[in-house]
């Protein structure tokens, strides 16, 4: 796929499934492709598992359960390029 976008995706491993690093890559920059993402932008991945998640979930959300994925947008004026992180229980 070509894109004019300049996009990075960083992805992070809180797990032992680093082989899996290009595909979320190729994933995530399809997924910001396809949803016009702004250009020069920067999304983290982070593949994890469900304790992690349920940690987060009970920080974040207030749900003691975990779940698949959760996603942190980035909400700060200083770096509008800075989309967020994803974090995905593999």
């Amino acid at each position: 796929m070509e894109s004019t976008h300049d996009v990075e995706v960083c992805v992070r491993f809180a797990s032992p499934r680093k082989e899996l690093s290009g595909q979320v890559r190729q994933a995530a920059l399809a997924a910001l492709h396809h949803q016009d993402a702004p250009f020069d932008c920067t999304l983290t991945v982070v593949l994890s598992h469900d304790n992690h998640l349920r940690q987060l979930n009970r920080k974040y959300a207030g749900i003691d359960d975990t779940t698949d994925v959760l996603s942190f947008p980035y909400q700060d004026t200083i770096d509008p390029h800075y989309l967020g992180d994803i974090i995905i229980s593999v």
